[in-house]
């Protein structure tokens, strides 16, 4: 009996692992590898460019440009359809891409950043802002076990799924806001949505308040089979300011963002979500056009 119930787990943890690189591989255009050795250095780059027509030609010329001259992988590319919510740090700054890229090293990215050929591909964009961040293997392939035991745990907590979402009866303006641009990009409903956040660590105040928000957010991914792709330290490179973490989310479509922040339980828990500073940025998912 013993065996059985550990070959079902085993059974189980396969199946939610390959749930989710299905989801990375297929629908976020994730391209982070399962395995990797080393010590890998990932930059975070936001990048605004006010002619919108010209964003894709941009960034295939800094991809070209990183891939070639620079070693670097292309882990992530989304296009901006919203900025959520804006740095303290950063400004406000209407975004236009979001880049997240995986070096062998971090001197070989500081090699990189401080070539010619790096700056000038850069300087293509209106505004540029990068941040280094550190994300071990193990990380990568533990994530999804720590979702399937959030969902496990709420299962016996009995919590109560709050989909399909009751639609609030007030929502935040800044939110109303949010879902007119989440529903108005092309094609919402076939688009996943990937948020990443900058984030900087709070008081001992905002960091239990935003547990509260934490907990019940994480139950809810659990369930619905999405959550966080990335999670990892952030580390300064130069001119990035002040932040902790890094992590990337995905949803499964911009109209399921929409729906949800506009919805009675996320109005109803928002207040919680308290940190020190924060840059949040939803995303259309690109890579396969560059």
């Amino acid at each position: 009996m013993v065996g059985i119930a550990l070959l079902v787990i085993a059974v189980v943890m396969v199946r939610q692992h390959f749930h989710y690189l299905e989801v990375r591989r297929d629908v976020t255009q994730d391209r982070q590898s399962l395995v990797y050795w080393g010590n890998p250095f990932h930059v975070v780059t936001f990048l605004e460019l006010r002619d919108a027509d010209g964003l894709i030609e941009k960034l295939r010329a800094f991809k070209k440009a990183t891939e070639d001259d620079d070693g670097a992988e292309w882990i992530y590319a989304g296009r901006v359809v919203t900025n959520g919510m804006g740095s303290a740090q950063l400004g406000a700054v209407d975004w236009s891409a979001v880049v997240f890229l995986e070096y062998s090293s971090r001197s070989l990215y500081d090699e990189a950043a401080a070539s010619i050929r790096y700056r000038s591909a850069l300087a293509e964009f209106d505004r540029h802002y990068s941040h280094g961040a550190r994300r071990s293997m193990s990380e990568n392939i533990v994530l999804p076990q720590r979702l399937l035991q959030r969902r496990i745990a709420a299962a016996f907590q009995g919590v109560e799924s709050p989909r399909p979402f009751e639609p609030a009866a007030e929502v935040r303006f800044h939110h109303r806001r949010m879902i007119e641009r989440l529903l108005g990009y092309e094609d919402p409903g076939a688009q996943a949505a990937v948020v990443v956040n900058l984030q900087k660590t709070g008081s001992p105040e905002q960091q239990a308040a935003d547990a509260r928000y934490v907990a019940p957010m994480t139950a809810l991914m659990a369930r619905g089979g999405y959550g966080p792709l990335h999670v990892a330290s952030a580390e300064p490179v130069v001119g990035s300011h002040d932040f902790d973490s890094i992590v990337i989310v995905y949803y499964p479509s911009l109209e399921f963002f929409a729906n949800m922040i506009g919805s009675s339980y996320y109005q109803g828990i928002y207040g919680d979500k308290q940190l020190g500073d924060v840059q949040a940025t939803i995303t259309a998912p690109i890579l396969d056009l560059l």
